[in-house]
């Protein structure tokens, strides 16, 4: 039934018993997710300011934002 990809292990079973496909870029994904948990709080807020999805005052930007939010985290 499942393979062992620890990207799709929490959606096995219980549920629907739905297995995803394997991602293409698993590898890349994984990478990133451990860099990005072994960064510091201050490292990840500059990470995604850098990224446009945060201003430097905290706000989300525009398209990271609902229309009625005025950028309100």
């Amino acid at each position: 039934m499942a393979t062992n990809n620890p990207h799709t292990m929490n959606m096995i079973g219980s549920r629907t018993g739905f297995t995803p496909p394997p991602h293409q870029n698993a590898e890349v994904h994984r990478q990133v997710m451990e860099e990005i948990r072994t960064m510091t709080k201050e490292q990840f807020v500059t990470s995604t300011i850098e990224a446009g999805i945060y201003t430097a005052d905290g706000q989300l930007t525009a398209p990271y934002r609902s229309d009625d939010s005025n950028g309100m985290k």
